[in-house]
């Protein structure tokens, strides 16, 4: 995880060089909540969450917090 600072908004960085997973198949899933509620919470103070996971390659979150 990588936490950083800007003048505009705070950047947080996690990934893993884990197993990974179908994006698509994780958004239909009712027991994903960790990852949706994450995503809802950044959106509803003005930020963005992204997540890139390829199976076998790992997984990539980013959020950017306006300040």
């Amino acid at each position: 995880m990588n936490i950083k600072e800007k003048s505009d908004a705070v950047h947080v960085y996690i990934s893993d060089n884990g197993i990974g997973f179908n994006l698509e198949e994780q958004s239909q899933s009712k027991t994903s909540y960790g990852l949706k509620t994450m995503r809802e919470r950044s959106e509803e103070i003005g930020g963005t969450f992204r997540i890139r996971s390829k199976e076998g390659q790992g997984t990539y979150i980013d959020v950017r917090i306006p300040k």
